[in-house]
């Protein structure tokens, strides 16, 4: 993705943020690059959309600064920021047009009619509604509503954009066609944006980076890859999808990690400093668990307590040295009823070894 030249980044140091006597963000320092999509990701009540507020100027910083480029916005209004934001219920009004909706700020602005009815068409044209500016909302669907929401939002031409849990209105194929051409447009226009939500498989999808949250603090920041491959800590790993937090050993060998989970011995490629030798703790992804008729390979042997055909692999829950495992095999494996006895045949690509055990994803 290329910045455009409007592009700026966002930063935030040492910002806190108390209602009543309670410290819903703590002491947080967070870079968002220019013309990047960032997601705030985390459960509820973490402080995600806080931040995301106090970005926008609708939410005043009890202590810290805020900066949207070069600029020190901590104590200006949201009117004076150059932020749009999509709300989680669209927000439109029911007794416009879709044209008038779209083009409601360039109104306010006192923008001429004929170019705002020019950048409407255009904002239309860009979100896939081409020809809809006479409908009113109510005859729009879910999706088409999201759409006339986020392109009300880019005819604003703002430094940054903001969502606030936009998709969790859709059933579940319109967001993943949603989260699409979100992702898309951003890219396209290269917006600096700050994307909130609580679903993991939304933040993985759309993402340059993703600011994991727990409880007012930042657990982790990367790369949805790096999150979900190398999370560094329980919670990370458990929130990044499913994970199966399991005592192992570990052991250093140059470049390499052996580790080792109930007699199978796994090499990660994965040496970083700071990961801990000795007894430790690992996730295991579902995915990367294979069944094998027990005695047939080496590693942790279990019991089938139950398994869910569903459709395109069979889920497990495997009770294993006295703890639950969740395993995800593709179909067409052989499969094993409950009650089975079974060894599971871990792939290392799916270990990861995290420094901290902080507390698991509620």
């Amino acid at each position: 993705m290329i910045a455009t030249a409007a592009s700026v980044g966002i930063r935030l140091q040492g910002v806190t943020k108390v209602f009543d006597t309670n410290t819903v963000i703590d002491n947080i320092d967070l870079t968002i690059r220019s013309g990047s999509l960032t997601t705030l990701l985390g459960p509820s009540g973490c402080g995600k959309t806080t931040i995301l507020r106090l970005i926008a100027g609708l939410e005043t910083a009890t202590s810290g600064q805020i900066w949207i480029g070069d600029q020190d916005v901590t104590a200006l209004s949201a009117s004076h920021r150059d932020v749009a934001m999509v709300f989680q219920s669209y927000a439109l009004f029911p007794h416009m047009t879709v044209g008038e909706n779209v083009g409601y700020g360039l109104k306010v602005q006192n923008v001429p009619r004929a170019e705002r009815d020019e950048r409407v068409a255009k904002a239309l044209a860009d979100v896939g509604l081409a020809g809809f500016g006479p409908r009113y909302i109510d005859q729009m669907s879910g999706g088409q509503q999201q759409r006339v929401a986020v392109a009300r939002a880019l005819i604003l031409q703002p430094k940054v954009m903001l969502f606030d849990e936009p998709l969790s209105n859709l059933d579940t194929k319109l967001r993943r066609s949603m989260r699409e051409d979100i992702r898309e447009l951003q890219q396209k226009t290269g917006i600096t944006s700050v994307y909130v939500t609580h679903d993991q498989s939304e933040a993985l999808a759309v993402s340059d980076e993703v600011v994991v949250m727990d409880a007012g603090r930042i657990a982790q920041i990367g790369t949805p890859e790096d999150l979900y491959r190398r999370p560094g800590s329980a919670f990370v790993a458990t929130f990044m999808g499913e994970a199966n937090i399991l005592d192992a050993t570990v052991e250093r060998q140059g470049a390499t990690l052996v580790v080792g989970i109930g007699g199978a011995r796994l090499e990660l490629a994965d040496a970083r400093p700071g990961l801990p030798e000795g007894e430790a703790q690992v996730a295991v992804r579902p995915e990367s668990i294979r069944l094998v008729a027990e005695g047939r390979v080496q590693g942790p042997a279990g019991t089938v307590k139950a398994c869910a055909y569903v459709g395109a692999a069979t889920e497990y829950e495997i009770e294993c040295a006295g703890a639950g495992v969740f395993a995800i095999v593709p179909a067409g494996q052989p499969v094993f009823g409950p009650g089975s006895r079974v060894t599971l045949a871990i792939d290392p690509v799916g270990v990861a070894v995290f420094a901290e055990t902080g507390r698991p994803a509620a």
